[in-house]
């Protein structure tokens, strides 16, 4: 192979490759179809204080902190018992991570128990992570 096939060759190659990082880049790449980046396939969620301990008639708030992931999130609860519900608010988006409140209320007539919560989080590109918030309605503030 000659040097002016080689680098016409290379040029080509080399072409193709910007067009199809522009294409990944470009509005829209995003998609539905397309495929979850390595990023959103790897993200992280932590919950600070993962134990929230609230007394019937009172509320306390952990912060969900997800890392790594495409915004928007979706956040949901599941296994919330009767007496005490879980909302979930006031998302903030940073260039690194996310954080999400949980702000967990407790009725006066809650029953004072250990409560496993669940906690969904679906990042925009479809990946999903599952954790798990403890609720303790206690007597003691």
């Amino acid at each position: 192979m000659s040097g002016r096939t080689r680098a016409a060759r290379c040029t080509a190659l080399a072409v193709a490759l910007v067009v199809a990082a522009d294409a990944a880049c470009a509005p829209g790449a995003d998609s539905p179809t397309a495929p979850a980046s390595a990023t959103d396939d790897a993200f992280s969620v932590t919950i600070d204080p993962s134990v929230a301990r609230v007394s019937p008639g009172g509320s306390v708030v952990s912060i969900a902190t997800i890392r790594g992931a495409r915004a928007p999130v979706t956040t949901t609860v599941t296994g919330v018992p009767n007496g005490v519900s879980v909302r979930v608010a006031s998302a903030t988006i940073a260039a690194t991570e996310q954080t999400v409140k949980l702000i967990v209320f407790a009725d006066a007539g809650a029953a004072v128990a250990t409560y496993p919560v669940g906690v969904r989080i679906v990042a925009s590109g479809g990946a999903v992570r599952e954790t798990q918030l403890t609720v303790i309605v206690t007597t003691t503030p």
